[in-house]
């Protein structure tokens, strides 16, 4: 399953207000994946926030999407680390570990 939303999607919903963040925590607390999974591309391709990345890790592992989970637990823990967030970074280490082993994709970084 990909999560790619057409440029011209991508385009016309970029926003890096606070209303777009409280959005798509909103979608992701009710459940709703593929909106969450949307809105936090979108901010990802804005912002690049490390935050915007574990949002949109959190809602591909619901999709049961290995690769944009993995690769936005990646971007999330590098983003933390360059910003010295030493939470986010242990938390997104813990949770690409976890996931990596979930998926299969290797154990060795679960370890």
């Amino acid at each position: 399953m990909s999560l790619a939303l057409t440029p011209v999607d991508r385009e016309a919903e970029r926003v890096t207000t606070s209303d777009a963040w409280l959005d798509a925590h909103a979608e992701l607390g009710a459940g709703h994946w593929l909106r969450a999974a949307e809105l936090f591309a979108v901010l990802v391709d804005s912002t690049d926030d490390p935050h915007a990345h574990e949002g949109l890790a959190q809602a591909a592992w619901w999709l049961d999407d290995a690769e944009t989970a993995l690769g936005a637990r990646e971007a999330a823990y590098r983003g933390f680390r360059s910003t010295g967030e030493d939470r986010g970074a242990a938390r997104a280490a813990v949770s690409l570990g976890y996931d990596s082993m979930l998926f299969g994709a290797g154990v060795a970084v679960g370890r």
